[in-house]
């Protein structure tokens, strides 16, 4: 279902529709978590089939005594290319985003993430994005925390550009709220032990802009990580 006007919104193929200012278009909004594994698979993920170009973005979180990264991240046979990520200090706790710009039209495939060592638990969320320019992010910023609220700036270089980002929590799967003003959650997947969260915001004129989550509980390990996309 789509409506085009002074808003837009897109129904997400497994969490509901996302709203953004006209121009900018999240949708196709998946998710899933694993366990004790060397790969995360998220079965059938479509891009539209009209509108785009699309970039489709990846937040992959992961817990393990020894930390695990993203070796690759691929769908329809396509390469995916690292945005950002960070680890915590004592390297228990890692969040990673990754994107693909110019997704072919109409294709439903799996996105597949691979990582090394075994992971403990895992979690991804993936959403299209349209609206944006087809190239890499004009800025990132990543940090991480040893308490909750977390709240991490960044700054961007063109006005209006779209701000995504991507927290794993450590030892709670309590949902958070966001903190800053016009930041819109995307979606939040629990696995056993974290929980990852996704949100946006419209940075508007070029400069500092933060994003950030109140959990309301102890969060030991709170690695977050921002993108920002120059509008289309």
């Amino acid at each position: 279902m789509r409506f085009i006007s002074r808003w837009t919104t897109i129904q997400g193929a497994a969490s509901g529709g996302v709203i953004a200012p006209a121009g900018i278009v999240l949708s196709t909004v998946k998710k899933v978590s694993n366990s004790s594994a060397l790969t995360c698979t998220l079965t059938n993920f479509l891009v539209p089939v009209s509108g785009g170009p699309y970039t489709i973005v990846v937040a992959w979180e992961s817990n393990v005594s020894s930390v695990s990264s993203v070796t690759g991240v691929t769908w329809n046979s396509r390469s995916f290319t690292l945005g950002a990520a960070r680890s915590h200090a004592d390297a228990i706790i890692r969040t990673e985003m990754w994107y693909l710009t110019t997704a072919d039209l109409g294709v439903t495939s799996n996105i597949v993430v691979t990582f090394s060592p075994t992971a403990d638990v895992t979690a991804m969320i993936a959403y299209c994005i349209e609206g944006v320019k087809m190239q890499a992010p004009e800025a990132t910023a990543t940090s991480s925390a040893t308490s909750e609220p977390i709240s991490t700036s960044i700054t961007t270089l063109t006005d209006g550009a779209l701000i995504v980002d991507a927290a794993g929590a450590s030892g709670t799967t309590t949902t958070p709220t966001t903190t800053a003003a016009g930041q819109t959650a995307i979606d939040h997947q629990a696995n056993t032990a974290d929980g990852l969260h996704c949100s946006y915001r419209v940075g508007g004129a070029a400069g500092s802009h933060a994003m950030g989550w109140d959990y309301t509980v102890a969060v030991a390990r709170n690695p977050h990580v921002l993108l920002s996309f120059e509008k289309a």
